[in-house]
């Protein structure tokens, strides 16, 4: 029978963590899904580790190794890989509650008969290993709502995103040659201006945010990935809403633009005069960047 979710893990050197992961899929009330894993190139024993969960026979897991690319390339891997309904990114240093398959199952099964036409898929509640909502609830009263809207009306911390694979397959991450990472509201931001996301007010997901992780070194990643914090700034800049936001995300775009040399995008972009006037405080982003990296 065909499953309904995959369940997408990118890993790059994290074989320590992948046994908790793998114990809550084994634990979930429902198998309803494959365990799809893109190890990234890493160097560790991912990949011995792996195939001897593969012959335990416990879950369904696709395995695929590829060259360094960064998570964002990896997604973009999975979604054309994925040939289930439902797709579902859980990160390698976090893991599922029991019941979080199930959850989604349920969820789907009340819906998918509905008008689906702008609907993306479902955003529910992470938590921590001690069971409290990271951040704060959804709002009262909000059954279905764009992931940004909803954080403009007070939701706090990171969220769990299922999507429609036939939804996020047309919003692949852009990808910059020699680059591994980029920040993932860029496609978000784009699916939310045609869908909305369908609320389960529960935790399904506990996040645990490892030293050596992605949210912890987002910015020092991003010194090393310019051309990617370029086009974030950029597209950020576009959608800000006051003059402060606007200025210290300019100046942003202004100097990773000019750290990856590519200004000319800059001037096609903004001006170059704007650009130029720019440059002063985009030396002063820059010292604010690196400092923070540290």
């Amino acid at each position: 029978m065909r499953k309904l979710l995959t369940i997408f893990t990118p890993t790059y050197n994290r074989a320590y963590t992948l046994q908790t992961l793998y114990d809550s899929l084994i634990r979930q009330t429902s198998h309803n899904f494959i365990w799809l894993v893109i190890n990234d190139g890493s160097s560790d024993n991912t990949d011995e580790i792996i195939r001897n969960m593969i012959n335990e026979n416990k879950i369904q897991i696709k395995y695929i190794t590829q060259q360094n690319s960064g998570k964002h390339a990896a997604h973009n891997r999975a979604v054309k890989e994925c040939d289930t309904e439902l797709f579902f990114c859980v990160d390698s240093d976090d893991f599922l509650t029991d019941d979080a398959v199930s959850t989604i199952e349920a969820y789907w099964s009340q819906y998918k008969n509905t008008d689906l036409s702008d609907i993306s898929g479902f955003v529910a509640n992470r938590g921590n290993i001690h069971g409290h909502i990271l951040g704060r609830e959804f709002p009262n009263g909000i059954n279905t709502a764009g992931l940004s809207q909803l954080y403009e009306l007070e939701k706090k911390g990171d969220t769990a995103l299922i999507f429609r694979t036939n939804v996020i397959a047309r919003y692949p991450f852009p990808v910059f040659e020699g680059e591994n990472f980029l920040r993932e509201h860029i496609a978000y931001d784009e699916i939310d201006k045609s869908y909305k996301l369908i609320v389960i007010n529960k935790i399904i997901y506990i996040c645990d945010y490892l030293k050596g992780g992605l949210s912890k070194n987002a910015t020092k990643l991003e010194l090393l990935n310019p051309k990617g914090a370029a086009l974030a700034r950029y597209h950020d800049y576009k959608k800000a809403t006051t003059p402060y936001n606007k200025f210290k995300l300019l100046s942003g775009y202004v100097y990773f633009s000019k750290r990856a040399g590519n200004l000319k995008e800059v001037f096609d972009n903004i001006g170059i005069i704007r650009t130029i006037i720019m440059l002063f405080p985009a030396f002063f982003s820059g010292i604010r960047y690196k400092y923070r990296s540290k």
